[in-house]
This record gives structure tokens, sequence and C-alpha cells, in this order.
């Protein structure tokens, strides 16, 4: 159930659809983009909201593909394709990066993202 969620995310995203992405997250879900450090945490459907729009003014044709899907323990380990080009400077990522989200009721409560699967596995104390 959880990979048909992170496929209804992806899909949400990548359709511009904010109604579809707030209806797989929870009202209090907490999200942790690759770049927190700079960007810090978005907490709730506003954190989500600003999130997406400030992801979208910088990288208009931002885009996901989902790799691979996996249960680990209770959490969903997502290996994400990223793309697109920033407004500005017109430079282009192309990125693979691992999600690992937790659900609860059929909603995400949490989603943090990682540029490697170690990292991911090593902070959120999972085996591999």
């Amino acid at each position: 159930m959880s990979e048909d969620l992170v496929r209804r995310a992806v899909e949400a995203i990548n359709d511009r659809d904010l109604d579809a992405l707030l209806a797989v997250m929870d009202d209090d879900v907490e999200a942790v983009p690759l770049l927190a450090g700079v960007e810090g945490r978005y907490y709730g459907h506003e954190g989500i909201r600003r999130w997406l729009a400030s992801l979208l003014d910088t990288f208009p044709d931002f885009s996901i593909e989902v790799l691979q899907v996996r249960e680990v323990g209770e959490v969903t380990v997502a290996v994400l394709g990223t793309r697109g080009r920033g407004v500005g400077s017109d430079t282009p990522i192309d990125a693979t990066t691992w999600q690992v989200s937790r659900f609860r009721h059929d909603k995400c409560i949490q989603w943090r993202v990682y540029s490697s699967e170690s990292e991911a596995f090593e902070a959120e104390g999972l085996a591999e």
C-alpha cells in the first residue's frame, strides 16, 4: 500500500496537482528535503505548499521518476530519479535520491531525502 502512496505523491508532483499531493500527506507531515540544511524542514500541509512552490520556482520543469520502492522494516525507501533546470542559470539537475517515508492510516507522516543509499540507511538506523 505504501508503494501506491509514494507513486501517487510523485504523480501529483509531476502533474503539479497540489490537492492530490496533500491527499496523501498527513495534516502534521514533516518533510525533510535534500537541502534541509539550507531550506530547513517543512511541517504540515502549509509546509508542503511552501516546499513545492519553492522547488518549482527554482526548477519549473522539475520531474521525478520512481526507480524502485521497497519496504524496509517500518519505513518505505524509494529510489527516485530527479530532473530539472534552474530557472535563472539553466543549470541542469539529474540526480538519484533515496527518500525514506513513514506512513500511518494511509497518509505520509514523514519523508526525508538522502543523496545515497548508505547515507539513508545509516541516518535512519536501517539494516541494508
